[in-house]
């Protein structure tokens, strides 16, 4: 390079100087380019970036930290090119005050917060569950009996007492019952198979099981373990006979063990996450300082919060603890939960303030109609996984419903970041909560610069105690934290970030293969040490795939000779629904790359593995059900007989099935699908409830003379007073037509639809001030289009100067 430069300078016989010229375009996206000067003595350095992907400033920030590297390496040649520090020291203090979340909060536990809040509203309405309402005094007084029986069965600090209850005040006040034990409860879900409870029920090994006479059989029994069925006339006698002015109830530390959440494991086996009190408290005190107070400071009232989650999802926490906050909790029961037509119901008739739940619901929930209206709920929670960016759009633009999304991996108390959707044009997780540290490191624990991706660590009082009776496991996950105070410790959550100029946190994906659907932490290991744990079943890959836009459904690989439905009917005995792959491919051999790796991308898309064809559908009915069911399941077709949830189907899948068939016109459930599973089996309840329902309305024989504005209409009329006319109610759009097009034909159709739609030819009038709607006849209705043909380059240009 030096010898062509000194060429080109004696060019001719001539001095020259050589002059770089700015062609205006990037080639590449970032092109680093050192040159001679004319003097030979210097390099010039020229940074060339693609626009839509850098900025300039971050582009001179890329530029600096390459000379920082070279003065460092020119310092000491010697040292590893890893070894410099690529942060100035101005870097060091901003990333330490993105850190800087140290607050005093007051001492105790979530415990002690809830006998304050009885002691101050003992008659306002705690816990609303059907139709059994708790006040505060009345919660407090059953789980002061059940804490007793408990301690009598064992409880204690650092013991754990597993609930196993359906859905209903009794589940809220069973968990603080055996907090006021003193002890750490063990929530199981129950749709879980027995061998998974089992294996639950053994590692953690509690003192008692809580349950109830309509479950306590799919419960497995732990020899040792106490057994209390709330429901049943002796434990109910015994609960009655309960003095609650006995001796003092064990009284937790913050360090002693407050609740324990199983989540799936890559060793093949669920892990239980032991959490604390002090973890729990910080999280309530941060919570009713960011959420409980101002929320309630901006109603004027107490708040009106939904419980939806399982309770064997830490995100159940963060619902409980509105009601610790002196708030009313509505909890839903497990069909309801699940209903996304049933849950925007609840929230419009009750008047639901504060909603919780995963991106995946969410956006399931404002298909169904939870943003319409007025009665949206004026504070909507997300959390469990990464929001996508069409739905951050969506809530961001809702100006009366404040929208906060919220990170935190079950081993960090449910929450260690937030973020106002209304703040943030684009998906964050954004800031650490009260007490909480974030920390974007390399692979030697180091804080890589704003804007470079690395790994996620949580540091804080929040953090977990470790993993229950697995210290390994606890000592790999939870690593000493080389920045905090010396003998603490970070949680590493193995999710890649990166921090914002604007000081929040972008989430990036993982670093290894552990995947979320419908927010559920699944590890792939965990289903392919099931997999290959079957007979005939050799080598196994599982992962996460979207075939369908929208639709991300486990798949699973295999090699071997299993039948592919066998195969699935034995995982879900073993594993969650969840965790059951939703197709399972057979395979000979897995594909691999040149480095002998697993090559997914040589996978191939999953078919149908529901056993041997079932009848094609029969009737109108069944016809319109399976359209519904092979929509839902982003199938192209199925059969009658066909399992809906053996194709694959899951909780929020039934959900989008049930709004299908809603607007076909039907009347469905998510329990409907839940129980007859099948085209035929849900056609047949249908048609049952259809013959008993009440007549379908009828259009009268005569019509008022006047009539009375809807809702929706009286704000159409409204906002024309308002606005004057106005285009506001107008959706534009424009269909391109190939071949001739029948003007008359069209014109016909048209025509007839507007006789056939009343609210076609219907106009708003006036009589005394009052709007009436006034239904005009079709014959009076002048046809309110015009059919012009314009080429097609002019189209443009024509819908714009008529519009």
């Amino acid at each position: 390079h030096s010898t062509v430069t000194q060429d080109l300078r004696t060019l001719f016989g001539r001095e020259v100087e050589v002059d770089r010229i700015d062609p205006g375009v990037a080639k590449f996206d970032l092109d680093i380019t050192f040159s001679d000067t004319a003097h030979g003595e210097e390099l010039d350095l020229e940074v060339f970036y693609a626009a839509d992907l850098f900025d300039r400033e971050s582009a001179s920030v890329l530029a600096d930290r390459l000379l920082r590297l070279l003065e460092r390496f020119t310092a000491d040649p010697d040292a590893a090119v890893s070894a410099p520090d690529l942060l100035d020291p101005a870097e060091h203090e901003d990333l330490a005050r993105r850190n800087g979340t140290a607050r005093r909060h007051p001492s105790g536990t979530v415990r002690d917060v809830l006998a304050e809040q009885v002691a101050r509203t003992p008659d306002a309405v705690a816990v609303v569950a059907g139709g059994t309402r708790l006040t505060f005094a009345e919660l407090d007084e059953r789980a002061a009996r059940l804490a007793r029986l408990l301690v009598e069965q064992g409880a204690g600090l650092d013991t754990v007492v597993a609930l196993a209850l359906p859905r209903s005040a009794d589940s809220v006040v069973a968990a603080f019952a055996v907090l006021r034990a003193g002890a750490a409860f063990l929530p199981l879900d129950l749709d879980h198979p027995a061998e998974r409870l089992e294996f639950m029920l053994r590692d953690a090994a509690p003192v008692c099981v809580v349950t109830t006479a309509g479950v306590d059989s799919a419960v497995p029994v732990l020899p040792g373990a106490a057994r209390l069925v709330l429901d049943d006339p002796a434990t109910a006698e015994r609960l009655a006979g309960v003095s609650t002015g006995g001796p003092a109830l064990p009284v937790p530390g913050p360090d002693h063990l407050s609740y324990v959440i199983y989540t799936s494991g890559s060793t093949g086996v669920p892990k239980g996450v032991a959490l604390h009190h002090a973890g729990l408290a910080n999280l309530y005190h941060d919570h009713h300082r960011e959420l409980y107070g101002p929320l309630a400071a901006r109603l004027g009232r107490r708040v009106r919060a939904l419980h939806t989650a399982s309770f064997s999802f830490d995100s159940s926490w963060e619902q409980l603890l509105w009601l610790v906050a002196g708030h009313e909790l509505h909890v839903l029961d497990e069909f309801g939960r699940r209903d996304a037509d049933a849950v925007v119901a609840y929230v419009h008739d009750h008047r639901i303030d504060a909603l919780d739940v995963t991106p995946s619901y969410g956006a399931q929930l404002v298909g169904a109609g939870l943003l319409d209206g007025d009665r949206r709920p004026p504070l909507f929670l997300l959390g469990g996984e990464a929001v996508p960016p069409a739905l951050w759009t969506r809530l961001r633009g809702i100006a009366d419903m404040e929208t906060v999304n919220y990170y935190g991996p079950t081993e960090f108390t449910v929450d260690a970041l937030t973020a106002r959707v209304s703040d943030c044009p684009s998906p964050v997780v954004g800031r650490p909560l009260d007490n909480s540290r974030a920390y974007v490191l390399d692979d030697r624990l180091r804080p890589v610069p704003p804007g470079v991706a690395g790994e996620l660590y949580l540091a804080g009082v929040q953090n977990a105690r470790g993993y229950l009776g697995r210290p390994a496991l606890t000592a790999e996950r939870f690593v000493a934290d080389p920045h905090g105070a010396p003998g603490g410790r970070m949680y590493r959550t193995g999710d890649l970030a990166r921090w914002r100029r604007d000081g929040l946190l972008e989430f990036l994906g993982r670093i290894d293969d552990q995947v979320k659907i419908r927010g559920f932490r699944i590890e792939p290991g965990e289903v392919e040490a099931a997999l290959t744990a079957l007979p005939d079943i050799g080598a196994a890959a599982v992962l996460v795939r979207e075939d369908v836009p929208g639709v991300p459904r486990l798949v699973a690989y295999a090699t071997g000779g299993a039948d592919p439905d066998a195969v699935r009917r034995e995982l879900a005995g073993r594993l969650p629904e969840y965790m059951v792959p939703a197709a399972v491919v057979m395979m000979d051999a897995l594909p691999v790359t040149v480095n002998g790796k697993l090559d997914r991308a040589a996978l191939p898309a999953p078919a149908v593995t529901g056993g041997a064809p079932s009848r094609a559908p029969r009737g109108a009915t069944e016809e319109r059900l399976a359209a519904a069911f092979a929509e839902a399941l982003g199938l192209d077709a199925i059969g009658a007989e066909d399992d809906f949830f053996a194709l694959g189907g899951h909780s929020l899948l039934a959900t989008r099935l049930v709004a299908l068939v809603r607007a076909g016109g039907a009347s469905c459930s998510v329990r409907d699908v839940f129980e007859a599973r099948t085209v035929a089996g849900l056609a047949v309840r249908l048609a049952e409830r259809s013959a008993s329902a009440r007549p379908v309305l009828a259009r009268a024989e005569a019509r008022p003379a006047s009539l009375p504005l809807s809702h929706a209409q009286r704000r159409l009329w409204f906002l024309q007073q308002v606005e004057g006319p106005a285009a506001t109610y107008n959706v534009p759009f424009a269909v391109r037509l190939r071949g001739a097009v029948d003007t008359r034909a069209l014109r016909a159709a048209i025509d007839d639809l507007i006789t056939r739609h009343e609210v076609l030819r219907t106009v708003y009038t006036e009589t005394d001030g009052e709007p009436r709607q006034t239904v005009l006849a079709p014959e009076d209705t002048e046809t309110p289009f015009t059919i012009r043909h314009v080429p097609a380059g002019d189209l443009a240009e024509t819908v714009e100067s008529e519009a």
